[in-house]
């Protein structure tokens, strides 16, 4: 609807014209305020309900067998490219069995003993140091749980 032709209302506290319609009036009007597309032909001549269409090949359409659509991989990589490719996708799929490449040369420690543990056997200072580290990780583990608790 063109603004001159809106059902405004007078607003009863301001005196105003207000547009009193909803939103679906208001869309609906919108909507025929586009320009609608118009059809070329009528329905009648677009569509033969309950015909065939017929074309100028159907009858040896019907008759035909399809072909046999077969879909073929060509590796066009020779022997050793294969065998490299495999190789190199099996060694992705493992892990190092070492962390580093270079063995380490084999040192004697010296062990000077700390103390002795539960079964009486002595252990030397980095042995002491990583129970004493444990230790300490298992302390911190159960406050934490306490904590929580």
């Amino acid at each position: 609807m063109t603004q001159e032709t809106l059902p405004l209302q007078v607003d009863m506290f301001t005196g105003q014209k207000v547009d009193t319609r909803t939103s679906t009036q208001k869309r609906r009007d919108r909507e025929r305020a586009i320009p609608q597309q118009q059809l070329m032909f009528r329905a009648t001549d677009v569509f033969q309900f309950g015909g065939r269409p017929r074309s100028m090949h159907q009858d040896w359409l019907d008759t035909a067998t399809p072909c046999p659509l077969d879909l073929k991989f060509l590796d066009v990589r020779t022997p050793e490219e294969i065998e490299r490719d495999e190789r190199q996708a099996a060694q992705a799929h493992m892990k190092p069995l070492f962390s580093s490449l270079e063995p380490q040369p084999y040192v004697e420690r010296e062990t000077h003993t700390v103390g002795k543990n539960s079964s009486g056997e002595r252990f030397d200072r980095e042995q002491y140091a990583l129970i004493k580290g444990l230790k300490a990780q298992v302390r911190v583990h159960h406050i934490s749980r306490l904590v929580r608790l």
